[in-house]
């Protein structure tokens, strides 16, 4: 399910029409210049007002991260975005007290954004460029970068969304979210019902052909780890393993929760597209690599400097309750050597 936040809220009303609607979380715009700033006691009404599991976003432009984090824990938001230039040391300093979107702005003919630096960020919003104006500006988005930032870090697409193109978007980019506030507007603060409703359908209908493509994929669900059919050639096994595994816009996301054989806990999530190619792991020299042979086998691959340094497959067998893992080991010696276990299917 692709996530969705409606930017610019500044009453009540709207932000209960996207409660209704289905929105994740809507954004409150705490930038003097911007035409739908609000005061905060302005949003304290909308917040109190929301009903619940609705998210709230507070966007600050060229704040330091004190009043930041001060206003945002005030208000209780379950998020702030930093819209602005800050640099990667406030951007630091605010996420050790609340979970931080970091806005970049993609453009045509700019580079990747500089991702690394702000690495420690909960998730990055991609808007458009126009002039030194910062977001809400209707100017769509770079999908070709956006969508290759997308491959390896959690991307919200921003810039130039409407009920019109948002489809073609998701497709096009796979994002983990997206987010709009002009293209759903009559104008700027004031919110168009009928153009909320037309967007939300479009992502109903989006959501409804990955949910078919989900329901058919024998991998999606939860594996537990039968410990009694552990086989290892090389190291020891830990005993507890859980897999989840989601279906995402662009492939399958397998998040891992389990202890090694001193049961020091393991919690890891990777996934992307599986058709074969390289995606950079953040905050490392290493890339991933997920290859779909068949509807029932996956092939991953850990590359660090060119070269494969772990590689294993995942197969689920024909009964469609048991996965098998197979790991392949490369010692430098040139010994090879096969670690094989099995989780059943729990959901």
């Amino acid at each position: 399910m692709v996530r969705v936040k409606i930017c610019g809220i500044t009453n009540l009303a709207d932000a209960n029409e996207c409660a209704e609607r289905g929105a994740h979380a809507i954004g409150l715009n705490f930038h003097p210049e911007s035409p739908r700033a609000i005061s905060p006691f302005a949003a304290r009404k909308i917040i109190n007002g929301l009903p619940p599991f609705v998210s709230t976003v507070g966007i600050f432009v060229n704040w330091a991260a004190e009043p930041i984090v001060v206003l945002s824990q005030a208000l209780r938001l379950g998020f702030a975005q930093l819209h602005g230039d800050e640099t990667p040391q406030t951007v630091g300093e605010v996420a050790k007290k609340i979970p931080t979107i970091k806005a970049l702005r993609v453009g045509k003919g700019r580079p990747l954004p500089a991702f690394a630096k702000y690495r420690v960020a909960a998730a990055f919003l991609l808007d458009g460029v126009r002039g030194a104006e910062f977001g809400g500006t209707g100017q769509t988005t770079d999908w070709e970068l956006a969508r290759q930032s997308a491959r390896s870090h959690r991307v919200i697409l921003a810039g130039g969304l409407t009920p019109e193109n948002v489809a073609e978007a998701i497709a096009q980019v796979r994002p983990y979210g997206v987010d709009v506030a002009s293209g759903v507007e009559s104008r700027p603060g004031q919110k168009d019902h009928g153009k909320l409703r037309a967007f939300f359908q479009e992502l109903k209908r989006v959501d409804g052909m990955y949910l078919t493509a989900a329901n058919s994929d024998p991998f999606v669900g939860t594996w537990v780890l039968d410990p009694a059919t552990l086989h290892y050639e090389h190291g020891r096994p830990g005993l507890r393993a859980t897999y989840v595994v989601e279906p995402t816009p662009c492939g399958l996301q397998f998040h891992l929760d389990a202890e090694d054989a001193d049961r020091k806990p393991i919690k890891v999530s990777y996934g992307g597209e599986l058709a074969g190619r390289e995606q950079p792991i953040p905050g490392t020299n290493a890339v991933l690599v997920l290859t779909r042979l068949n509807e029932n086998l996956i092939e991953s691959a850990l590359k660090r400097d060119g070269q494969v340094v772990d590689r294993w497959t995942r197969e689920v067998l024909p009964d469609r309750k048991t996965m098998r893992i197979i790991q392949y080991v490369t010692k430098s010696t040139g010994e090879k050597f096969r670690n094989t276990s099995f989780y059943r299917r729990t959901k």
